[in-house]
């Protein structure tokens, strides 16, 4: 494989990183690709963000504060590695992430009409375009 650090694009990095059995990361948006991908990651945070996106996901479990106990780490490892620990976290993970998509597309429906947007996005296009 590649180094991730040659990789010009965010995007092959993110696909790199949803290849993953699980990532213990520090920097928020690896995070972020990972748990968005559907891979356990074990968040080495320091501010409240780490905290609300585990919690928005179901996985305030796989959070290691400054504070805990270098075993905590550990043991957070070892229950990644476990194949039958890993797939149920994947599976919280998912609905998680059904969930929060429903409760994100129900809000840019009430938005996007009061700012004057189609209702909808047409076409499957990723932008919403102005209404006519």
């Amino acid at each position: 494989m590649e180094p991730a650090r040659c990789w010009p694009r965010p995007s092959k990095l993110k696909a790199f990183i949803a290849q993953a059995k699980f990532l213990v990361g520090s920097r928020f948006h690896s995070i972020v690709a990972a748990l968005s991908s559907g891979v356990p990651a074990v968040s080495l945070g320091w501010a409240h963000k780490y905290e609300q996106l585990a919690k928005d996901l179901g996985c305030e479990q796989l959070l290691h504060r400054a504070s805990d106990d270098p075993s905590h780490l550990l043991g957070l490892v070892d229950d990644l590695l476990d194949n039958t620990k890993n797939d149920d976290m994947r599976g919280v993970l998912h609905q998680h992430a059904k969930q929060l998509k429903t409760k994100v597309e129900a809000i840019w429906e009430e938005v996007l009409p009061a700012i004057g947007l189609a209702a909808s996005l047409q076409g499957g296009q990723d932008h919403p375009k102005a209404s006519s």
